[in-house]
């Protein structure tokens, strides 16, 4: 499946807030696109999805499975750095 190991264009943007706020992150390709770790507030893993122009998620057939373990376990799907932190639990300043 080509699509597999391809990751989001959001990811990399997302990666960076991430680390910069202290945390340790980690990409991995399964069972969601990230593991993030910082000391008092344990792990989280997140999902990292490519917004459309309407701001919505993409959806492709072969993502059930991954669609069951998101929801199972409780992980975030995010779309910008912005959605990362905050489901992150990091307070935000505008």
């Amino acid at each position: 499946m080509r699509y597999a190991l391809r990751k989001d264009e959001s990811q990399d943007a997302i990666v960076k807030a991430i680390r910069a706020a202290g945390w340790l992150c980690f990409v991995l390709h399964e069972p969601a696109d990230l593991l993030c770790w910082k000391p008092g507030k344990g792990w989280q893993m997140l999902e990292c999805k490519t917004p459309t122009k309407t701001g919505k998620q993409r959806k492709r057939k072969d993502q059930e499975l991954q669609k069951q373990f998101l929801e199972l376990t409780g992980t975030r799907v995010v779309l910008t750095p912005f959605e990362a932190l905050l489901a992150l639990g990091e307070t935000i300043e505008l």
